[in-house]
């Protein structure tokens, strides 16, 4: 398990920090102590991030895909 801070976890993402913290309230996981699980917070983006203009994959969602995969 890799375990990062949210701003890596935007940094990683292609996305900014309140970005981030948009998906964690709408329930991307988050540890009491502030750090994210990365393989579960790509998941949980895969399964839940579209962009909201064109109904259509966000670049979050791409770089999760190749996070996920090892790419």
């Amino acid at each position: 398990m890799t375990f990062v801070r949210k701003s890596e976890l935007a940094r990683r993402l292609g996305v900014s920090r309140p970005r981030i913290s948009q998906y964690v309230a709408l329930g991307l996981p988050v540890r009491h102590d502030g750090l994210v699980e990365l393989e579960q917070a790509c998941e949980w983006i895969v399964a839940n991030v579209i962009d909201q203009w064109t109904d259509d994959v966000s670049p979050a969602f791409r770089a999760a895909e190749r996070i996920l995969s090892g790419n």
